[in-house]
């Protein structure tokens, strides 16, 4: 077998040495909707009365983020673009005046993907550690369209048929963590966006929420030259396994 002349790996190791030790990377993450479940939350306020009612679904979509590094220690993470769908109708019933039985109510549907949620704009990069982070300060917006009948007393005093919802953003913070194993990054996070739609025409105040947990797989990306051990960094080491290879 030949044997690597000194000079070859002193190169080699300098190399490594001053090669940079964190790789930056974008990556798209997909939402597994076998993992991911939310509550759909509809608050009703009308001239009839109010009420609360919650439905929940699967949700798919896509996180995109950046991050300082793709393995542990990942560095910061900068969650630049959210956007999920509910996967399963949803049915609520909201009662405003019951007395043995409903006397006044309406009943909300929407179909699978009707229930949406985005990020208007991202808020800073957090740090993570240990595998945690808190991105602050999300401008998040609830985007769909549902399906509205009234029922009783409320039938012609509340406007019925399909509605567009299209929520102002509100501000929320996103928790979750990141890990790897082998070549799958997974991200896993909290879920809050909320939005309000006031209607001064009819009366009616229509707040929504979506709550839930999130998990998200990307694969990492191919090892950048030189990172051996295929951990993400260039370091010292993938020296051991530079020299097997000479």
């Amino acid at each position: 077998m030949r044997t690597p002349s000194i000079r070859l790996i002193i190169l080699s190791l300098t190399a490594l040495i001053g090669a940079s030790t964190v790789r930056a990377a974008t990556i798209n993450f997909n939402v597994i909707p076998a993992q991911s479940d939310v509550t759909v939350t509809i608050m009703l306020d009308t001239p009839v009365g109010a009420d609360t009612d919650s439905d929940m679904s699967a949700v798919s979509g896509l996180i995109t983020a950046d991050l300082e590094a793709i393995s542990d220690p990942f560095g910061e993470i900068h969650i630049t673009n959210l956007s999920v769908a509910t996967t399963e109708p949803t049915a609520l019933n909201f009662c405003f005046v019951q007395i043995i039985t409903c006397l006044a109510g309406v009943n909300v549907t929407s179909g699978a993907g009707d229930i949406n949620v985005v990020m208007d704009t991202p808020g800073a990069p957090a740090q993570i550690v240990g595998g945690d982070f808190t991105q602050t300060d999300n401008d998040m917006r609830m985007l769909g369209s549902i399906n509205v009948d009234a029922t009783g007393l409320a039938d012609g005093q509340i406007p019925e048929g399909p509605f567009l919802i299209d929520s102002d953003p509100l501000p929320n913070d996103l928790s979750g963590t990141i890990v790897r194993n082998g070549d799958l990054l997974t991200l896993t996070i909290d879920l809050v966006a909320d939005g309000i739609i006031d209607d001064p025409d009819t009366g009616v105040t229509t707040e929504f929420s979506m709550t839930g947990t999130i998990v998200a797989t990307a694969n990492a990306p191919l090892p950048m030259a030189g990172d051996l051990d295929c951990s993400g960094t260039v370091d010292l080491d993938d020296a051991p396994l530079l020299v097997e290879a000479l």
